[in-house]
């Protein structure tokens, strides 16, 4: 999933999302629906065929390149092929694709389930210290595929999910980026501000 924030930019709608996807990508079949902050996309094309999950979705990130960060807030995206499969079983997903879904998105969480709807408690606290933030990032939900976190591992060297990165680097996993985020280092690092707590009273 990606997500960006701006108070003067116009949001799009479901329907305006679905016709650029299905205007960008081959012989695409779109369904996105959202409420204005979260938008989820489910595009079925032949253009997915043989190709690893990640760069099935980067295609469709590539759609909106321009707008994330600016209009629209939130993208959780599900690929399929025309056969109903996301990835060819036979093709071994390459490591270079989570390398390049790392260093072409500077915000990218690994994590199981989506931000709508998360399937651990560390991935659900991970997703809300960066929401809090109002921060831009992107989300690959490991659980679509085994194999993606067997290769995520091998190439990090972290055995755990979720797993930050920021800029191509690991940051780390849910409680170092917890405690990152409660001393305002996280903030720092995605250069944004970090949120003034309300200040208790002396009465």
């Amino acid at each position: 999933m990606i997500t960006l924030s701006s108070e003067t930019a116009a949001v799009p709608t479901s329907e305006e999302l679905k016709a650029r996807i299905e205007a960008a990508i081959p012989n695409a079949s779109a369904t996105v629906t959202g409420d204005g902050r979260h938008f989820r996309a489910v595009v079925t094309s032949p253009a997915f065929a043989g190709l690893t999950r990640i760069a099935q979705h980067q295609i469709v990130h590539e759609v909106f390149e321009a707008d994330l960060g600016e209009r629209i807030h939130a993208l959780s995206i599900q690929t399929n092929t025309l056969e109903g499969a996301s990835m060819n079983d036979e093709i071994k997903p390459p490591r270079d694709a989570i390398k390049q879904a790392i260093e072409s998105n500077p915000v990218i969480l690994f994590m199981k389930g989506t931000p709508e709807a998360p399937m651990c408690g560390f991935s659900a606290r991970t997703v809300s210290a960066l929401e809090q933030l109002n921060a831009s990032f992107t989300t690959i939900d490991v659980l679509a595929d085994p194999r993606i976190r067997q290769e995520l591992s091998a190439l990090s060297n972290w055995p755990t999910i979720p797993q930050l990165f920021v800029n191509g680097e690991l940051i780390g996993g849910c409680d170092i980026v917890i405690e990152m985020h409660e001393t305002g280092e996280l903030a720092q690092v995605l250069g944004v501000e970090q949120p003034h707590k309300p200040r208790r009273s002396t009465d």
